[in-house]
């Protein structure tokens, strides 16, 4: 027998064939298989897979929105604010103006023109207070 022949015979029945896969008993091949996965082969395709070489930053615009301010109601608040903590501190000049400046952005604010009225009051000054506490129960009444 010739040497290679020999060989050959020899890696077989030692080695084995490498796409013969023993399946135990109850077992499907394909479960066999599946746990050997250096034995199936893909078919390949023409086209190469694509990799991913880079990485490429892109924006993607919000889903919702901005959702419009309204800086006139956050005035107000803000002056109205102003206004009572001048008013607990005692410091009935810095309170009117911010009264007034409430009032002015919103005139409807009936809140506002009663503190407004109460500061006129504690002040001295009854004909504007008169006046905003009529605008104030005018508004209320609305």
């Amino acid at each position: 027998m010739n040497f290679r022949r020999f060989s050959a015979l020899a890696g077989f029945a030692l080695g084995g064939c490498g796409s013969i896969v023993h399946t135990p008993p109850r077992t499907s091949v394909e479960v066999a298989l599946a746990r050997k996965p250096e034995v199936i082969r893909l078919a390949e395709s023409g086209h190469p897979e694509p990799r991913l070489t880079s990485y490429r930053s892109v924006f993607v615009p919000p889903i919702e929105p901005e959702l419009p301010t309204n800086t006139g109601v956050e005035m107000v608040a803000e002056a109205f604010t102003r206004g009572k903590t001048a008013m607990d501190a005692g410091k009935v000049g810095e309170a009117i103006q911010a009264f007034e400046e409430a009032t002015k952005i919103e005139p409807e604010f009936a809140d506002a023109w009663q503190a407004l009225a109460q500061a006129y009051e504690q002040a001295g000054q009854a004909a504007k207070a008169k006046e905003a506490f009529q605008r104030s129960t005018n508004l209320a009444k609305h």
